[in-house]
């Protein structure tokens, strides 16, 4: 007669099903996406929105990406008392911690409801035109010149 999975864990010992069962809590816990863990710690997307002052939606996105600023994502876990830490796994090396997202501001450069909406404001480039905007501006009352017009002073 076959067993199956059920059978042969009611078949073992409480301290034997207390072994499988923190050996599979392990396992699960070595491994989720944000929306997971944001799960196994019980929170709400509405809680961690109110705390982050976005939009509820804001959240759902923000666990959907597969792509976010450090920063984001450090915001993120920090707002369910987290604490975001990078490390590397090389082969033959054992697992480097990256430090220089530690140091990040505590205020991000941009208003984090912009980067949960994925919107990143691009400073503006400005062209170099060899002269400063305080010599271009006109007094009150003075001609303005259109760029026609000092090309033919010219």
């Amino acid at each position: 007669m076959k067993k199956n999975l059920d059978d042969y864990l009611n078949a073992l010992t409480p301290r034997q099903r207390k072994i499988v069962d923190d050996l599979a809590e392990e396992l699960i816990a070595e491994e989720m996406n944000l929306q997971e863990l944001r799960k196994a710690l019980q929170h709400s997307q509405q809680t961690l929105a109110d705390k982050l002052n976005v939009k509820q939606a804001e959240i759902s996105k923000m666990e959907r990406r597969t792509d976010m600023y450090v920063s984001t994502l450090r915001d993120y876990i920090e707002s369910m008392g987290g604490k975001l830490e990078i490390t590397v796994s090389l082969p033959n090396l054992k697992s480097i911690k990256i430090n220089q997202f530690d140091l990040l501001n505590i205020e991000t450069p941009q208003p984090m409801q912009e980067i949960a909406a994925g919107k990143v404001v691009k400073s503006a480039k400005r062209k170099y035109t060899g002269t400063s905007t305080a010599k271009n501006s006109t007094k009150p009352g003075a001609k303005k010149t259109t760029s026609k017009a000092k090309r033919r002073a010219s």
